[in-house]
């Protein structure tokens, strides 16, 4: 299994061994360009029509701990809506949510055309570097300007965001040569460019 950092409890956990994490995924939160008050920080949502993943997904769990770290319990928030990612797109494409979060990898295809719809904004996360000494499984992570559109200029500056790692799970009891062939494919699977957005060539797999 392809598992999220921090999804799992430790006596979940327990019961596989981990080959390593193989790459980053990012916490994206994308708003509405025509909002009357777009949201400048995590605090600036509270107030605003959230889609945040289905309800035992590992988006919703993280956007939650991140947000508990603000004060603000998502789970007594009225206006957060719990779908598939695929309802949480149609609805916010329709201008029924103000707001969509999800965790994903860059290469992630929802993730590709928000990031380049003009009607769409990526929040940046200001104090990103703060939140890893808090939540040993975040990353501050970074979006070089125009790293996602060299021709036209997205993002027009740096964007902070944080994330996380997924890690490839196995049960105790596969045979290491398997163990060892799944390493060797994620290996090379890291070797393409589309993989290498926010990690460097050679960083995964790694054991984090």
């Amino acid at each position: 299994a392809i598992v999220q950092g921090g999804a799992l409890d430790p006596k979940s956990a327990a019961k596989f061994y981990s080959l390593g994490s193989i790459g980053y995924e990012a916490l994206w939160i994308f708003y509405r360009k025509d909002l009357a008050k777009p949201p400048h920080s995590l605090k600036d949502l509270a107030g605003l029509r959230i889609g945040a993943g289905p309800e035992l997904g590992g988006t919703q769990k993280l956007f939650h701990e991140v947000m508990l770290l603000q004060g603000i319990d998502t789970k007594t928030l009225p206006n957060i809506r719990l779908a598939s990612y695929q309802k949480n797109l149609e609805d916010f494409h329709a201008n029924k949510l103000d707001v969509l979060v999800k965790v994903a990898a860059y290469h992630d295809q929802g993730i590709q055309t928000l990031a380049k719809d003009r009607a769409v904004r990526l929040m940046p996360i200001m104090d990103a570097a703060a939140y890893p000494k808090s939540l040993p499984y975040v990353y501050a992570l970074n979006i070089p300007e125009s790293a996602i559109d060299i021709e036209h200029g997205i993002p027009a500056k740096p964007l902070p965001l944080i994330g996380t790692t997924t890690s490839l799970l196995v049960d105790k009891d596969l045979h290491p040569d398997l163990q060892m062939l799944l390493l060797l494919a994620a290996r090379d699977l890291q070797r393409s460019s589309q993989y290498l957005f926010f990690s460097t060539r050679g960083e995964f797999p790694a054991y984090v």
